[in-house]
């Protein structure tokens, strides 16, 4: 980090305007923390500590917490150096740079819950299990309209997923009834948790 904060120094300015400035690189420094906290890694300095207290407060998003402790910097700064502009565009850089943490992690972690309903639910099954890395749960369900027995197969599944998934369904039964559901949080087996 320090490496490109000082190679960036001799780029040449690309914009004078310092709120631009303030919003696009909050964006950018917000990205780049929630990359690296994704992967186990950390910036050093306030995420460090930040990590620290989110190990004592696992419910509180890691973006709040930096947004805590580096809004008290700011502020120290402030009451030192009486900036009041500075500060301004520091704080909305914190906040910008904090969202973009939270939403990283919040998008890694989004995955997809597929409902498919089928006469033909338990060949389904078997194909995707015998075809794909993810489980298939087979519930017995009846329809309410017809009263004819079908299974329904439950699947948790990530994002690019999708679209091969629905493709094995109704190659196999091209009357199935799929539902996909966003999830924003699924722990277990082939799923990794982001913090």
């Amino acid at each position: 980090l320090s490496f490109f904060v000082q190679v960036g120094s001799y780029f040449p300015f690309y914009t004078q305007n310092t709120t631009l400035s303030t919003i696009f690189g909050g964006a950018i420094y917000g990205v780049g923390i929630g990359i690296s906290f994704a992967v186990g890694a950390s910036t050093g300095g306030t995420a460090i500590l930040g990590r620290l207290i989110q190990l004592r407060f696992p419910s509180v998003a890691i973006g709040k917490i930096l947004m805590v402790l580096d809004g008290i910097i700011i502020l120290t700064a402030f009451i030192i150096f009486g900036e009041i502009e500075l500060t301004l565009l520091g704080i909305l850089a914190l906040i910008i740079a904090s969202w973009a943490v939270d939403f990283v992690i919040g998008q890694l972690n989004t995955s997809k819950i597929a409902f498919v309903i089928s006469e033909q639910g338990e060949i389904i099954a078997k194909k995707l299990v015998a075809t794909s890395h993810r489980g298939v749960t087979v519930i017995d369900v009846k329809g309410a309209y017809t009263s004819t027995p079908k299974k329904m197969l439950f699947c948790a599944l990530k994002e690019g997923e999708t679209a091969l998934f629905q493709q094995k369904i109704l190659a196999i039964d091209e009357n199935a009834f799929i539902v996909f559901s966003k999830s924003q949080r699924i722990k277990g087996n082939g799923f990794l948790l982001y913090k």
